[in-house]
């Protein structure tokens, strides 16, 4: 007999889908899909990037962000939709937390095969920076001279590169990284970024990941892409020594840093960050909402950084600093 499935869908914006896939991920649901319009418009109008989208798909989006999540329809499902609902309830009473937007959860019956693939239809042959395109396994590409491509299954992990704070560190990442640096990758996801600092040129480079989930992703993308020499992929808290990465080879003597997470967590790891990194050893930071850039910086700067530059792409800002020396 068929397991049943739900889907669970909740309206937000575009900040505030990131606050509630957090919020899913807790409640250990089996996969979540963001649906932005603002995102496939942009995309679209990118050369290189949704060339061939229909465009009825466009038309037919609906105008808040959705963050669709699966769940088995079991006995404890009730529970976790109450759970679901109280958080979200408790998020939008947070004076400090970004707008959640209308933050309403729909559940709808679904088939476990319809909602496993449908989602696809989203992810394309991307070209993000100058020269590093990201491909789907299921897609099939042609690269151009010169480009760089990344094969990836994102498996519903976060980080198969559309999103704003991805595009920002590949960009800064092309720009910044030398051949034969070694690279760390501090809450790696999909390890999109790792991979391409591996294929940027990177001598050796190590992907840390808090998600138990999201490492087994990153660790298969980075088989996919044959380059296990270079990367290692662990599962662990970058706000934690943990002794299994703290001793990884890429970690000694490392002179690239790599934090797409929030902007709490960049400061605080900030300090340790600058300890390990060599004389003029580089962080490129992403995840930061525009209006905390400042006090970002200024956190940066109070333990030895020295601003190289910063990226906007829609709200979020990027960070690239340099350790003095």
């Amino acid at each position: 007999m068929k397991k049943k499935w739900l889907e669970l869908v909740i309206r937000t914006t575009s900040l505030g889908s990131e606050v509630v896939t957090a919020v899913l991920d807790e409640l250990d649901l089996q996969g979540v899909v963001i649906e932005d319009r603002a995102d496939v418009i942009r995309d679209q109008g990118r050369e290189g990037d949704w060339d061939y989208i229909d465009e009825s798909i466009i038309e037919n989006m609906d105008e808040d962000v959705l963050v669709k999540g699966y769940i088995c329809n079991d006995s404890v499902v009730e529970d976790t939709i109450r759970r679901l609902r109280e958080k979200l309830i408790h998020l939008k009473c947070d004076a400090d937390m970004i707008d959640l937007g209308p933050a309403t959860v729909e559940v709808h019956e679904v088939d476990r095969e319809d909602w496993a693939n449908n989602w696809k239809k989203w992810y394309k042959p991307m070209l993000i920076g100058k020269k590093v395109v990201v491909r789907p396994t299921w897609e099939p590409y042609e690269a151009k001279p010169g480009e760089v491509v990344i094969d990836m299954d994102p498996g519903m992990a976060f980080g198969n590169g559309s999103h704003e704070t991805t595009r920002m560190c590949i960009h800064l990442l092309e720009k910044r990284l030398k051949p034969g640096m070694r690279v760390m990758d501090m809450g790696c996801g999909t390890a999109i970024l790792g991979i391409a600092a591996a294929k940027l040129g990177a001598k050796k480079v190590v992907c840390i990941e808090l998600d138990g989930k999201a490492a087994e992703i990153a660790a298969q993308n980075v088989a996919l892409n044959h380059e296990e020499e270079k990367i290692e992929v662990f599962h662990g808290d970058v706000l934690q020594k943990n002794k299994d990465w703290k001793n990884a080879k890429a970690w000694k003597d490392c002179n690239l840093v790599l934090a797409n997470i929030i902007a709490d967590t960049i400061m605080a790891i900030a300090p340790g960050v600058y300890e390990k990194l060599t004389p003029g050893g580089i962080f490129i930071a992403s995840g930061i909402i525009r209006e905390r850039e400042d006090e970002v910086f200024k956190s940066l700067e109070s333990v030895g950084f020295v601003e190289m530059e910063k990226a906007h792409m829609g709200e979020w800002t990027a960070i690239c600093a340099k350790k003095a020396g």
